[in-house]
């Protein structure tokens, strides 16, 4: 039977090997929908027996690692704006690390999930709705760089909480599509297209 833990949470030495097995996989341009069980457990050097110990289907298992690993991504970016000091440092800080990431195979994936794309199997977004309520890394990350607008008034009062979530998020979004878009883009660069979504984003807080 499954041992219930959150993927946001210490795991034991065989869920780490199983969740780096899948996230090996994918940045190898494994194919996340045709990914077997046996093709993790050979990775990791475990069995599939063990494996159905703590995870109930192969969806569970890619999705639970996918957040694992977007966890651990979080966690440095979280810790990466704690040291800058101004909201447009803040911004831009998300801003570098979505460049830093996009590469990853992984990130791509797990964007695909969380947006439902069609190239993701439906079995695996719904295993996402089940299990993405155990991180709460980008709610802090968010609220870090909210509490840094509204300290130096850039965030009018008046906006409504999940407004100021929106606006963010949505430019945020629009630079990542941005990035797997840009080498058919030839009138904006990154520089201009980050300094255009920050103006955006004060225009719709101010």
């Amino acid at each position: 039977m499954k041992q219930s833990q959150s993927p946001c949470k210490n795991r034991n030495e065989k869920v780490l090997s199983l969740y780096q097995a899948v996230i090996d996989l994918i940045e190898e341009d494994a194919d996340i929908n045709g990914m077997k069980v046996a093709d993790i457990t050979n990775r990791a050097g475990i069995g599939k027996g063990t494996a159905y110990e703590y995870f109930s289907s192969k969806e569970e298992m890619i999705v639970e690692a996918l957040m694992y690993d977007m966890e651990r991504q979080l966690r440095q970016i979280y810790e990466l704006l704690l040291a800058k000091n101004s909201l447009k440092e803040k911004i831009y800080g998300v801003f570098e690390w979505l460049e830093s990431s996009f590469g990853k195979r992984s990130t791509t994936q797990f964007y695909k999930i969380t947006s439902n794309s069609y190239e993701i199997h439906n079995s695996l977004h719904q295993e996402f709705i089940k299990e993405k309520g155990n991180c709460r890394l980008m709610d802090s990350i968010l609220n870090l760089i909210i509490d840094q607008g509204k300290k130096e008034g850039s965030i009018r009062k008046e906006i409504p909480g999940t407004h100021v979530y929106m606006i963010f998020v949505s430019n945020f979004i629009s630079f990542f599509i941005f990035l797997g878009h840009e080498e058919q883009i030839e009138d904006v660069n990154r520089e201009s297209t980050k300094e255009f979504l920050y103006q955006n984003m004060m225009k719709s807080l101010n």
